[in-house]
């Protein structure tokens, strides 16, 4: 059989003689039967593609497994989360099942979905917001290809302002003697010490150039859609270029002996050393968070935390505005 339904439409699929296949779809069983019937009359006239026939790319997506997979391949294929979006794709999927037709996929069922994962009790608001954007994402290709005609809300959870771990006085000295010392990795003790005190994200950093340090400042320019912008070098950061220089001044840049491999390996092994792991808040980026909490502790204004910072939205920057110090019978005394 030449024509059978494939969700809300009729999909045709013939061979010609020669053995080209051709294949189209239509809203109505009409429509598809009177282009089978002008297609077949085309061939017997020894035509291989009639005038009115267009070889069909592939057929649009008709399941949610479907189109999750097609999202993924547009969007995802080379996301550095990958493995993330994945483990999200497989929640959703373990749900609702790959062969839900997209016409059954609608507000109802989303909100049944994320009852089901509040109902699990382990997932925070973000992180149930983090597995619905995966819906949403594919949601609005599917809308926007017209594979879909209506435009699904989907309602995430309101999320609270959460904690923000930063690395304390003690920790910071704790782990650059572990990486100096007992881990043998000075090189590390250097680079956590650099972030911590310019703010950089780590990838930032072992993208710097040494042209990039000069004039005492360190310069980030756009990189990977990050805001451009520097920071003042400290004393401090001064002298940690000045050493590596020392050591690698003979590469493009101060970190340019570094992958995110190794500097992966490197916080793994600082995580088994003080029994910690990446859900403590022991990573690299947790320097950058340590770099805005320290300067809000000290009083500095948000907006000049948030250029220092190179925020794109103020937003990011209020987060640490809880950590400012503040005198509020000073603030009352002047209403008196």
């Amino acid at each position: 059989m030449s024509i059978r339904r494939r969700g809300n439409s009729w999909l045709v699929d013939l061979t010609s003689p020669m053995g080209s296949r051709y294949r189209r779809q239509f809203s109505t069983r009409k429509a598809a039967e009177d282009w089978d019937l002008r297609t077949r009359a085309g061939f017997a006239d020894g035509l291989v593609v009639p005038p009115t026939v267009k070889a069909a790319g592939p057929p649009p997506p008709t399941t949610l497994g479907e189109l999750l997979s097609k999202t993924r391949q547009r969007y995802w294929q080379d996301a550095k989360s990958i493995k993330t979006i994945d483990a999200n794709l497989k929640t959703l999927i373990d749900y609702m099942g790959e062969d839900l037709p997209l016409s059954s996929v609608t507000e109802d069922t989303i909100e049944e979905y994320t009852h089901h994962l509040e109902e699990s009790g382990k997932l925070t608001p973000a992180t149930i917001n983090r597995k619905l954007a995966v819906l949403s994402r594919s949601l609005l290709y599917a809308q926007r290809r017209g594979w879909i005609t209506q435009k699904i809300e989907i309602r995430r959870k309101k999320e609270g302002p959460g904690r923000v771990k930063f690395y304390t006085e003690e920790e910071i000295l704790e782990i650059v003697k572990a990486f100096h010392v007992d881990l043998e990795m000075p090189e590390y003790a250097l680079l956590f010490r650099f972030l911590c005190d310019t703010g950089l994200r780590l990838s930032e950093a072992l993208d710097l150039e040494w042209e990039d340090t000069t004039d005492g400042r360190v310069t980030v320019w756009d990189h990977k859609g990050a805001k451009p912008g520097g920071v003042p070098a400290t004393d401090k950061v001064a002298a940690i270029l000045h050493k590596r220089e020392e050591t690698v001044g003979n590469l493009t840049g101060p970190w340019a002996d570094m992958t995110v491999n190794t500097t992966r390996y490197a916080m793994k092994k600082l995580r088994a050393h003080f029994d910690k792991t990446g859900a403590d808040g022991w990573l690299w980026h947790t320097c950058r968070h340590t770099f805005c909490s320290r300067l809000a502790q000290a009083g500095v204004p948000l907006p000049a935390i948030r250029d220092l910072a190179r925020h794109q939205d103020i937003n990011t920057t209020i987060r640490y505005s809880h950590l400012s110090p503040k005198d509020y019978e000073s603030a009352i005394n002047k209403l008196r």
